[in-house]
């Protein structure tokens, strides 16, 4: 006997791959949007095109550094990938980014992102080294922009490797110690904000120093002490003379 099909059953499936074909299309597509450079009032955004899912434009909305709103739009090119300057950001702070896809004349959220600006250098780098000591206190000031969480200070004495401490941002200054001299001593000390750091080559660079003279001399005043350190190799001998021949003698 031959069996019948149910037409039901014809309907529940042919509904069911029209669900997972919806589905699919009205996803939001993974266009990998990123952050491709950070400078203190500007980054430069990256994405992969989706046109091929129907998206005509893109916009990118962000708060400038005024705090008012912008919005960039972006027409899509099929075969490239979009890329875009923002401008007008406010130094060493968190920004959130947000791509829309135009579609149909309507705008879907595609990716969001937050990135922290570039912060301003600190302004004012010195140094001294005070006299008699083998330490070099350098000082600077904070930056224009309070927009930071830390200092990192990065120096060098003579041909060792660099080396970089990470300071408070309530510390405006720190102390080398136990440098030798006329050693080549270089440093520069800059601004981050979580991770992102200040530009080096907007800082003033300290010119490289060279250790002076530290502690004593090796000249005395006291004529007394000169004769006593002169005279002291040959003390030692005679000591050493006498205790040999009484050794042998007695």
């Amino acid at each position: 006997m031959e069996a019948k099909v149910r037409r039901p059953t014809y309907i529940v499936g042919f509904l069911f791959g029209v669900f997972l074909l919806s589905s699919a299309q009205s996803a939001t597509p993974d266009i990998h949007f990123r952050v491709t450079e950070v400078g203190t009032n500007n980054m430069t955004v990256s994405w992969d095109d989706v046109i091929g899912m129907g998206y005509t434009d893109y916009n990118i909305r962000y708060i400038g550094g005024d705090g008012q709103e912008r919005t960039i739009n972006v027409p899509a090119r099929a075969g490239t990938n979009p890329t875009k300057d923002l401008v007008g950001l406010y130094p060493g702070k968190l920004h959130t980014i947000t791509v829309f896809g135009t579609k149909g004349g309507m705008d879907a959220e595609l990716a969001r992102i937050t990135q922290y600006s570039r912060p301003l250098p600190p302004c004012n780098p010195t140094y001294r080294q005070p006299k008699g000591t083998n330490t070099i206190l350098v000082t600077w000031s904070p930056p224009e922009s309070p927009g930071f969480n830390k200092y990192i200070l990065r120096y060098q004495t003579g041909r060792a490797p660099p080396y970089r401490v990470v300071i408070d941002r309530l510390e405006t200054s720190y102390t080398f110690t136990d440098l030798r001299k006329g050693r080549t001593f270089s440093w520069f000390v800059l601004v981050s904000a979580a991770g992102v750091d200040s530009d080096p080559d907007k800082l003033v660079h300290s010119m490289p120093v060279s250790v002076k003279q530290v502690g004593k001399t090796d000249y005395d005043p006291w004529p007394f002490n000169r004769a006593a350190t002169s005279l002291a190799p040959l003390s030692s001998f005679i000591l050493i003379t006498i205790i040999v021949i009484r050794f042998i003698f007695i």
